[in-house]
């Protein structure tokens, strides 16, 4: 596989990356939003648990957890990209 082929490989590598960290950092400022205004309020007892408070701390845990990384690896991926298309790699 030629030189340039390899640095477009790895830059649309990296904007999906970029997409995906993206994507997961809005979803993680949503479900933050909701779980922090719920959590201070009083629930009365025997009440049922709200799903969405469940919800927006799974799902902003694994945002956190997965989105990071996703952006983390986009950089990397955009950095294999020009050092290709600067001929340093073999």
């Amino acid at each position: 596989m030629s030189a340039s082929a390899r640095a477009d490989r790895e830059a649309l590598r990296g904007k999906v990356m970029l997409v995906v960290g993206l994507v997961l950092m809005a979803v993680l400022v949503v479900s933050a939003w909701y779980f922090f205004g719920k959590a201070g309020e009083t629930a009365e007892e025997g009440a049922p648990m709200d799903p969405w408070f469940v919800a927006s701390f799974v799902g902003g845990f694994l945002a956190l957890v997965v989105g990071i990384p996703a952006l983390m690896r986009s950089a990397q991926y955009r950095r294999s990209a020009a050092e290709w298309r600067g001929g340093d790699g073999e």
